[in-house]
């Protein structure tokens, strides 16, 4: 398979998402990406191979495929808008939060190939993870041009649609969860008196340090962890501290938590 995206790309909804997806795949196809959001402010003077169109119907008519990539509460309306334009060699890739590929085919009035990607926001530095699973009408080659574009995105994962709220909660949502504790590290560092630029340099380099030891090791964090906490010293008492408050029970809390959200809002 070529590293050339060789279909062309329309984008339905040009908010967040919509545009950290349009920005990283510029540069992976020679062919147009082309644009449309029903806020004409979002999407005017995109430039070079990024084209508005001014409906949806003229986004259909040039795309081989179509991303929505809506709020999942504006999707009804949208599909029912673009069903009668969709033709059997268009392929729908939805980036919608907890609307299944049933869901989509049932508003789009017929059988559709349609793909869901659950990707996350480290996308628009080229790190994210985006999560993929296909309705049976997918060809392999229509799932291997989805795979592609969201590699440039950072790294592609294929796992059961029933899995999805599962994805949601933790990698969809997840990069909040080590923000926060990037949050905390960053105002106790200035509560020990490191200052502001020291103390973010400090806490975010420490953070990337410990995933990077990760990514290149095969030890588990269990292990990792113990090498770093030596018997008596700092970091056990530091450790001591989130055994004492259920640190890992807390986290687990919350993510389930997630995903009983995420499944709330797919039966809408």
């Amino acid at each position: 398979m070529s590293d050339k995206i060789s279909k062309t790309i329309g984008i339905i909804g040009y908010g967040n998402m919509g545009q950290i997806i349009a920005s990283r795949l510029l540069d992976a196809t020679d062919k147009d990406i082309l644009v449309f959001d029903k806020d004409p402010n979002k999407a005017k003077a995109l430039g070079k191979n990024l084209i508005r169109c001014k409906d949806t119907a003229g986004l259909l008519e040039r795309s081989d495929i179509i991303i929505i990539a809506v709020k999942p509460q504006d999707a009804r309306e949208l599909l029912a808008e673009i069903s009668s334009f969709l033709r059997e060699n268009k392929l729908i890739v939805s980036i919608m939060a907890g609307k299944t590929t049933a869901w989509i085919a049932l508003a789009l009035n017929g059988d559709v190939p349609i793909v869901r990607v659950m990707p996350n926001i480290a996308s628009a530095v080229g790190k994210g993870v985006a999560c993929v699973c296909a309705n049976e009408l997918v060809k392999k080659e229509q799932l291997q041009s989805v795979e592609l574009m969201f590699g440039q995105l950072g790294e592609v994962v294929q796992l059961p649609e029933e899995l999805f709220s599962a994805v949601t909660a933790v990698s969809g949502s997840g990069p909040a969860y080590f923000l926060l504790l990037l949050e905390a590290l960053i105002e106790v560092a200035g509560e020990l008196g490191i200052e502001g630029k020291s103390a973010k340099i400090l806490s975010i380099h420490t953070g990337l340090g410990a995933l990077e030891l990760i990514l290149k090791t095969t030890e588990e964090p269990a292990v990792l962890i113990e090498r770093i906490a030596s018997k008596g010293g700092t970091t056990e008492a530091a450790l001591n501290v989130f055994k004492d408050r259920k640190f890992k029970d807390i986290v687990k809390e919350a993510v389930k938590k997630a995903h009983i959200r995420s499944k709330e809002l797919s039966k809408d």
